[in-house]
C-alpha cells in the first residue's frame, strides 16, 4: 500500500464489489473443476478464491496487501514483488487468474512468464483487464462521482486493445488466446493456454 494512504482507502465500496462480481462471474465460467489455482494480484483477502473454494482442490491467492492465511484448501501470502517471482514449483497449478491486475503493471511480461512458469502444460491464464473505452467512463466514476476507488483508478499503466493484450501473452509463450468482451464492451478478459 503506498505509505500515504490511509487503510480505509482499501475498503471498495458497493459499486466496486458490484463490478468485482461480474468480473469473477467472467472468470469462473473459464475455470474447469476440479482445479489447483493460483491467484496473482488476489486483492486484500482472497475473496474470488474464497468464492470458488468448493470447486476447487487447492487455492493459492498473493498480493502485496493481503495477510498470511490458510482457511480450508486456501493458502493466502503476500508478497511485495510479484515480479521477484511466486513462491510455487514449476507446473505445479492448472489455472492462473489476473483479475483487474495487469493494468495496474508498468512491465507486465515478467509476471505472464512467471505465471507460465508454474502453469502446467495444458494449463490456462486467465486475464480480466478494462478496455480503452472504460477509461473515461471509469475516471468519471472514480474522480467526479466518487462511486469507486480513485487510488485504484489513478494507478492504471495502461488500457489494452485486444491485440496489444494478445501480443504481450505470445511474448510470455502463451497460445490458444480466447478474447471475449463484457460489461457492455467496457471489460475484457483473455484466456491463453500454455502448451
Amino acid at each position: 500500500m503506498p505509505q500515504n494512504q490511509p487503510n480505509q482507502l482499501w475498503i471498495w465500496s458497493r459499486w466496486d464489489r458490484r463490478l468485482a462480481s461480474w468480473r469473477y462471474a467472467e472468470i469462473k465460467k473459464h475455470l474447469r473443476a476440479p482445479a489447483i489455482v493460483c491467484d496473482i494480484g488476489c486483492g486484500m483477502s482472497g475473496e474470488f478464491l474464497r468464492l470458488i473454494s468448493p470447486r476447487i482442490v487447492q487455492g493459492y491467492g498473493f498480493d502485496r496487501k493481503v495477510q498470511p492465511e490458510t482457511v480450508g484448501n486456501i493458502r493466502l501470502q503476500p508478497v511485495a514483488d510479484l515480479n521477484a517471482g511466486v513462491p510455487l514449483a514449476d507446473e505445479s497449478v492448472d489455472h492462473v487468474t489476473m483479475i483487474a491486475l495487469i493494468e495496474h503493471l508498468a512491465a507486465p511480461l515478467e509476471l505472464l512468464v512467471e505465471a507460465r512458469r508454474i502453469l502446467k502444460i495444458g494449463g490456462r491464464l486467465i486475464i480480466s483487464t478494462p478496455t480503452p473505452r472504460a477509461k473515461p467512463l471509469l475516471e468519471f466514476l472514480a474522480f467526479r462521482l466518487k462511486m469507486i476507488a480513485a487510488y485504484e483508478i489513478a494507478d492504471h499503466k495502461f488500457y489494452y486493445q485486444a491485440a496489444s493484450l494478445r501480443r504481450c501473452l505470445e511474448q510470455a509463450g502463451f497460445r490458444n488466446i480466447i478474447h471475449e468482451t463484457f460489461q457492455f464492451g467496457f471489460n475484457q478478459i483473455a484466456v491463453a493456454q500454455k502448451k
